[in-house]
């Protein structure tokens, strides 16, 4: 969670974990803004909605990305090492009854990180709107580049999606507030 400065422009940038937030808070401090992190919890910047909303008040106004809630899921098991492979990581939430809980908060439906007057960008397709949006306001300078990285991805990914409902149970307001099916 940080709260993003250029000026006197202010705004939450909620960081969801395991959407590329990290990239885009590089970009924007390699460009000068003033990154407020009064509301770090442990080594990632990751608050809620409702801790933010204490410090910053209701009104601040909120950019956030979401990314589709399973492959979000998938993302953090292995992210967090969760897992050795695919059989392994379909063994491991066949035994979970609930989504793991981690100090990042990785696991944490991204509801609870977005306000609902909020600017949302899609990770899936969104991301290069994002980016022309944050340059056009001049929160990304000409010649910063935004770093992809993609930690955890693609290392065992699971081609079936059997099995997955219970993830999707998790996850079922994600799924309805941000338009996934």
């Amino acid at each position: 969670m940080p709260v993003i400065g250029s000026g006197n422009i202010k705004f939450f940038f909620s960081h969801v974990p395991r959407t590329g937030g990290r990239s885009f808070i590089q970009a924007m401090v390699q460009s000068g803004c003033d990154v407020d992190y009064r509301l770090r919890h442990g080594t990632h910047p990751h608050a809620t909605w409702e801790e933010v909303r204490r410090v910053f008040g209701n009104d601040i106004p909120c950019i956030a990305v979401v990314r589709e809630p399973v492959e979000r899921f998938l993302s953090a098991m292995r992210f967090e090492d969760r897992s050795i492979d695919a059989e392994d990581m379909k063994k491991q939430i066949r035994g979970m009854r609930q989504p793991p809980q981690v100090e990042e908060r990785h696991f944490k439906p991204q509801a609870e990180f977005v306000p609902d007057h909020s600017l949302v960008f899609k990770y899936e397709s969104d991301l290069p709107d994002l980016e022309k949006y944050l340059r056009a306001f001049g929160f990304i300078k000409p010649g910063v580049s935004i770093q992809r990285m993609n930690a955890g991805g693609g290392t065992h990914d699971l081609s079936s999606r059997a099995g997955l409902t219970k993830v999707r149970r998790w996850y079922k307001h994600d799924f309805r507030r941000f338009g996934y099916t």
